[in-house]
């Protein structure tokens, strides 16, 4: 398997799926930062 086909084929998948990526993983980062702050505090 070739890796530029690898490397390509991801390239394609994450820009074209980057929004739903985003919706999904951001409030959980989110979530984690704030319950960080709060343990620190």
């Amino acid at each position: 398997m070739n890796v530029f086909h690898v490397l390509r084929d991801a390239w394609f998948f994450f820009s074209h799926n980057l929004p739903a990526i985003v919706r999904l993983c951001l409030p959980l980062v989110v979530l984690e930062a704030v319950v960080q702050q709060f343990v620190r505090a």
